[in-house]
């Protein structure tokens, strides 16, 4: 901001009255005498008091010319505020630097830049693949349609034995383990002998079955005599009767004895002596052993463990508020990522 010029009527000089001389200004009103200390001049009162009247007069057009100057110019003022007047007004168009931008901004672009500029656009977010390379990056295009949402919930879980095929192979007599068939992660099949136990039990239970079977034997033997004797009128009928119940007595304890020696999966051959054979009760594998040579055994002795494991249990832990997530009989997909399967 720039001061305003100074108006031409703050520039005039004027002349003032001194009490030694008296000059005459150049507004139009009438001379003053001036009263030297010398001489003494007389004036009527009327004609004073029309200078002080003029005087006056003079200054109050002074003062109105002033405040029209003013009104019609504010910047002249010290505190005014605003715009520069019109006649020295910045014009920014008339700039050279303001032109230029101007133009520039203001100027076509010309075909050929705003085909380069659209077609840089489009191959920014534009990618063109061949039918090869849609294959291997495996991609797959479908037709949009409404399909069934699916959410995936991940759940700790383990590897188990199928329970319905494991089996933990026991002796059913107590006895010293006198073989051992089979190691431990073999695969056996259905009745391989897995170990041989020398079984004073079992002995004694062939024994008996051997003397059961020459008792039914002998009975079946009397029975038939004393029934060719009462035929033929040469015996009493009571003593046909009486063979005839000894027969079913030692056929009772015959069956009694096989009973006895198949229900711990002994052999009935009576040959066979003091041997009991553990077996395998269907094709698995060994996945434990406990058995040694020499070792004593009893009924309760876990002595071998046998799984199919063509099929095995995933068990898993499922949260309280994951239940609502886990529906029956939707398949799902077990990985162990150890073991990279």
């Amino acid at each position: 901001w720039q001061p305003p010029p100074k108006p031409e009527w703050l520039s005039s000089e004027f002349t003032v009255i001194s009490t030694g001389s008296a000059s005459t200004p150049d507004f139009p009103f009438p001379p003053v005498s001036s009263v030297s200390q010398g001489a003494a001049s007389t004036k009527s009162p009327g004609a004073f008091m029309n200078n002080k009247r003029s005087i006056a007069i003079t200054l109050a057009v002074v003062a109105i010319i002033g405040l029209g100057s003013l009104t019609l110019n504010p910047q002249m003022l010290p505190f005014a505020t605003g715009t520069e007047p019109s006649g020295e007004e910045h014009d920014h168009d008339t700039e050279p630097g303001h032109a230029d931008e101007k133009s520039q901004g203001n100027e076509k672009k010309t075909p050929g830049a705003a085909a380069s500029e659209s077609s840089h656009e489009e191959e920014e977010g534009h990618i063109e693949l061949s039918p090869e390379q849609i294959k291997t990056a495996g991609i797959e295009l479908a037709t949009a349609e409404p399909r069934q949402m699916s959410t995936t919930v991940t759940f700790p879980g383990e590897i188990r034995f199928d329970e319905d095929r494991t089996a933990h192979v026991v002796p059913r007599v107590s006895g010293v383990v006198e073989s051992v068939k089979v190691d431990l992660g073999q695969a056996v099949k259905k009745g391989q002998v897995l170990a041989v136990i020398a079984s004073q039990q079992i002995s004694d239970q062939r024994s008996e079955l051997n003397a059961a079977q020459r008792r039914q034997e002998l009975a079946r033997l009397t029975l038939q005599r004393e029934k060719k004797l009462w035929e033929d009128k040469i015996s009493a009928e009571q003593d046909y009767l009486q063979a005839r119940q000894e027969f079913q007595e030692a056929d009772i304890n015959l069956a009694n004895a096989r009973q006895k020696i198949s229900a711990i999966g002994a052999s009935l051959n009576p040959s066979a002596g003091n041997r009991y054979e553990l077996i395998a009760p269907f094709d698995a594998m060994v996945v434990e052993k406990h058995l040694g040579i020499g070792e004593m055994v009893s009924e309760a002795s876990n002595a071998f463990t046998l799984s199919d494991l063509s099929r095995v249990w995933a068990t898993f832990g499922v949260a309280p508020k994951d239940l609502d997530k886990v529906v029956v009989g939707r398949p799902v997909i077990v990985s162990a990522p150890d073991l990279n399967a």
